[in-house]
């Protein structure tokens, strides 16, 4: 099954359940906040601001949820624009489970890339008159991670469906595959959301 399909089954799944849970919540929101590197990885490549959407449910003190996180990222490498995104499925716990404020750990595994541009010199074809031309790019670096969290979130209401404010600080052990050398490295995140949820 594709990511694409495995996502929308999971939007299925917790659209259709999420709301009838028994002393549950089901959730999807957007955040956004700083990040940077640490590592072997930093040497190359430096986190910026960036986006990360959440979606996910609970049962009592256990639950799931799939982050997907994007930034831009500066680079000494020769790219003229990088992006880090990942998919960070991840279990989590509720320390704290009340109706209006909890607080939860999570851990999962994820997967994503480094994605950039760079100009680089191609042959000319014979129809062309040049020997080699400047063409742009596409360059990907993909990875994977052993990513961990804690976060903070506050129910504004008591119906069904309300507005929840939540905040997250995350950290991930991180691999990517550059050129054919693995680097090695970590990422800090703080992000500030806002979700819509469901008691």
């Amino acid at each position: 099954m594709s990511r694409v399909a495995s996502a929308v089954l999971f939007v299925l799944v917790l659209a259709s359940g999420g709301p009838a849970l028994a002393d549950g919540d089901a959730f999807f929101g957007l955040g956004f906040g700083p990040g940077r590197m640490a590592g072997a990885l930093a040497e190359q490549f430096s986190g910026g601001s960036g986006l990360r959407f959440r979606l996910g449910f609970r049962g009592r003190r256990f639950g799931s949820e799939l982050g997907i996180s994007i930034g831009d990222v500066d680079t000494t490498r020769d790219l003229d624009t990088a992006i880090m995104y990942a998919y960070r499925p991840a279990a989590t716990f509720y320390a704290l489970d009340g109706r209006t404020f909890q607080l939860l750990a999570r851990a999962g595994l994820g997967f994503g890339a480094i994605s950039g541009t760079r100009m680089t010199e191609v042959a000319c074809e014979l129809a062309e008159e040049c020997v080699t031309k400047s063409s742009q790019q596409q360059v990907r670096y993909p990875g994977a991670s052993l990513d961990a969290g804690l976060t903070a979130q506050v129910h504004l209401g008591r119906d069904i469906r309300h507005v929840m404010l939540w905040i997250d600080v995350g950290t991930s052990l991180t691999r990517h595959q550059i050129d054919g050398t693995t680097t090695s490295g970590r990422t800090y995140e703080l992000t500030i959301g806002i979700a819509n949820a469901f008691h």
